[in-house]
């Protein structure tokens, strides 16, 4: 690697960001788990008349106004959605059966009369609800919140991992970016692409300028291949070799940076086992281990706050 890190920001300051992340627990994830387990299963049942209406309950009003949209005999909204309006979904929250209200929208006033409450419905969690989610490995509700809790907390290391590498690349300094190590790391990508085309029997290493933009450049088509063959799109989207390479430079920095960043940063004193071609694509090695010692970092702190903390083997 010809490109050198200068100075590498300090780690620690970086690490103590991971205090004011919140690993979420399993109490908090209780009603999330219901509402993702009771899916298709949810029905609304009448309130009794002397209960008000709540955020998240149906309403019927009887409403009246001169506006045609707020003068109906009997319509239906679910509070709180802001679906039918912000307005009369405010003034609903405290009323109940038989009680009436009015509001002014657009200066005009607006009565209505609380009709019917209802409430949604949650059913007893099953394990047949468990296995219609057919996850590998996962059939009954205890296994379930392992698994949700588990996706839930890989999910908060991954976003904390990412906030404190970006700090990491962002406060540390480099030497110039060398032009070799960069197409080094875009050789990569282009060489992955020229082997799926030699099974089409096209050399896309061997093309000329003119070769490229008759068999491969379709800028028309660009936005679509990118949606579904973002690699193929690459190269649809440029004129030429040069042009596809200039469009991955940035990415190739970026890959540098990380290679460097995390090498000091995981205290590696062989980085030649490592591939800093592969540290964005392919083999990830070493974004892996950095994530690793992130997640190890968040469990401890969170085994000082709860006495406990979640197994690696909780992982998906």
């Amino acid at each position: 690697m010809r490109t050198q890190l200068i100075h590498i920001a300090d780690t620690e300051a970086i690490l103590r960001k991971i205090e004011e992340v919140h690993m979420p627990q399993e109490k908090e994830l209780e009603a999330l788990i219901k509402k993702e387990l009771t899916k298709g299963h949810l029905f609304y049942v009448e309130k009794d008349e002397s209960q008000s209406i709540k955020h998240g309950n149906k309403a019927t009003l009887k409403i009246a106004s001169n506006i045609p949209k707020f003068n109906k005999d009997k319509v239906s909204i679910n509070v709180g959605s802001k679906l039918y309006s912000e307005i009369v979904e405010n003034a609903l929250i405290g009323l109940k059966v038989g009680e009436s209200s009015t509001v002014v929208i657009n200066n005009e006033t607006v009565e209505f009369t609380v009709l019917k409450i209802e409430e949604l419905f949650y059913p007893e969690l099953t394990n047949d609800m468990v296995m219609k989610k057919e996850i590998e490995g996962i059939k009954t509700i205890e296994e379930y919140k392992d698994y949700y809790l588990a996706q839930k907390q890989n999910e908060t290391v991954e976003a904390c991992a990412k906030v404190c590498l970006d700090d990491l690349i962002i406060q540390s300094e480099f030497t110039e970016i060398d032009p070799l190590d960069v197409k080094e790391v875009t050789d990569q990508q282009f060489n992955v692409l020229r082997e799926r085309f030699l099974h089409s029997d096209m050399d896309i290493e061997k093309l000329t300028d003119e070769e490229w933009m008759d068999d491969l450049y379709e800028p028309e088509k660009y936005p679509y291949y990118k949606k579904i063959y973002p690699d193929i799109a690459m190269l649809m989207g440029v004129k030429n070799k040069k042009e596809f390479y200039d469009s991955l430079y940035s990415e190739g920095v970026d890959a540098i940076r990380t290679f460097l960043v995390l090498g000091h940063f995981l205290k590696k004193e062989d980085m030649e086992e490592y591939n800093p071609t592969k540290v964005y694509r392919g083999e990830r090695k070493l974004v892996d281990e950095y994530v690793e010692k992130i997640r190890e970092c968040m469990m401890k702190k969170e085994g000082h706050k709860n006495g406990n903390s979640i197994p690696n083997d909780k992982r998906l």
